[in-house]
């Protein structure tokens, strides 16, 4: 009985065919092979070309998926980019009401401290003990202002709410100190507000 070796079509497998069989199945996937009398060595031909561009679509199928996937990655990716831009953007919102803050308060420090030296000179009256004493308070004051600001750093709203309650000047009401802390005490209590309520 002479034999001749050919790959099944489908699933490439090794197939031994009789010499003159014309129609068979594979043994492994069970696809029907019709040969039409045709040369082994054309037959072997033929489904070496079916077996290549059926290996050539499977590549195109891949290439495509991976496609596909690097597409969902992308949009994933991107979208991550607009979230961590939009945290960003919070988060320097925050910042710069923060700094602000403090620029108002070191402002009011300031000219407090500019305002103190001019009516010392300007009136021998004014004792060194009233100035320890506005001393005393201002400090009492920056010290609550810096706690009240380690709060919103961790966003410890609450916290910093009932503390501007502290946030008065106590040694005179009729003093531009009072208004200036006074005004910067409202201003803080509504930045506060609208951090608490932007986080809601």
């Amino acid at each position: 009985m002479n034999m001749f070796q050919l790959k099944c079509p489908n699933c490439s497998a090794d197939l031994e065919v009789e010499n003159g069989v014309d129609t068979f199945f594979c043994k492994y996937c069970g696809t029907k092979i019709v040969l039409d009398g045709q040369n082994p060595s054309v037959v072997r031909s033929k489904i070496a070309a079916k077996v290549i561009d059926k290996a050539f679509d499977s590549k195109l199928e891949q290439a495509s998926i991976a496609a596909s996937e690097r597409t969902t990655i992308e949009k994933i990716r991107s979208e991550e980019r607009k979230e961590s831009k939009k945290h960003g953007s919070k988060t320097w919102k925050i910042a710069l009401i923060i700094f602000g803050i403090i620029a108002a308060l070191f402002l009011i420090v300031t000219s407090g401290i500019i305002d103190d030296l001019g009516y010392s000179i300007r009136h021998s009256a004014y004792t060194k003990q009233e100035a320890e004493a506005k001393a005393v308070e201002l400090d009492r004051l920056n010290n609550l202002f810096n706690e009240i600001q380690k709060d919103l750093e961790i966003k410890d709203y609450d916290s910093a709410l009932i503390k501007t309650t502290g946030l008065r000047y106590t040694l005179s009401e009729n003093s531009a100190e009072y208004r200036q802390w006074e005004a910067t005490r409202t201003d803080l209590i509504n930045t506060i507000n609208m951090l608490r309520s932007s986080t809601d």
